[in-house]
């Protein structure tokens, strides 16, 4: 067997086999509902199948920021001097994917209470002190980027992190309407952000060519 072919049958299998296995024991050993791990969540609960669709849409976009587009781009540019650049797709590929699984799995806001007995906010101090380090690091390879985007959706997802925490209480008179402004703001702020995030890898990948400026001018990469 083609040593590329055993290696990729490797890294596809061995992963997805130790899931399935976890599973197994988690069933057969302990008694556990493996119906409620393995299937769709709405049709476990008997929900319609467009529950959560916006969420939904969030987590895939955290997603497509995470591994479809930082990660790849990020092993394409990496070497050849522009390791740099390569480190920072990285690290927004890592934290795409914390953000992900956070909202796909309400880590934040219930896992971690749940399980480990640690504060909401406690965690919130942590993911902030992660995403300062993450700007201070690369902070001038950002600011050759079309950084404003990157600023926009940190507004629209601080906006909905202030708003359930600290106005929530005051906005409960709004009914619906106060979950299209807490949900909406991160909604948009999702989008913000996989939006710079493609727009900054394809400029990477094309040649080390960064987007920069309001007015389109083009400089090349780290």
């Amino acid at each position: 067997m083609d040593h590329l072919l055993r290696r990729q049958l490797l890294t596809t299998f061995v992963p997805a086999g130790l899931l399935l296995a976890g599973l197994a024991v988690l069933g057969l050993g302990y008694g556990k509902d493996i119906g409620q791990l393995m299937r769709e969540p709405t049709a476990t609960a008997g929900l319609h199948p467009l529950t959560g669709l916006v969420s939904n849409l969030g987590v895939l976009l955290w997603a497509a920021a995470a591994a479809a587009i930082s990660f790849f781009s990020g092993s394409i540019v990496r070497g050849a001097d522009r390791d740099s650049a390569a480190g920072f797709m990285f690290s927004s590929g890592c934290l795409s994917a914390y953000l992900c699984l956070d909202d796909f799995f309400q880590i934040h806001e219930d896992l971690v209470g749940r399980y480990f007995g640690i504060r909401e906010r406690y965690v919130y101090v942590v993911l902030g002190i992660a995403v300062l380090a993450y700007l201070l690091r690369y902070r001038r390879l950002i600011l050759r980027t079309n950084y404003s985007v990157l600023i926009i959706s940190f507004m629209f997802l601080g906006a909905s992190v202030v708003i359930d925490d600290f106005f929530e209480p005051w906005m409960q008179g709004l009914g619906q309407g106060r979950i299209l402004i807490e949900d909406g703001a991160k909604w948009l702020g999702i989008a913000a952000w996989c939006s710079y995030h493609v727009r900054t890898a394809c400029g990477l990948v094309a040649d080390g060519v960064l987007p920069t400026g309001e007015s389109g001018s083009r400089q090349t990469g780290p």
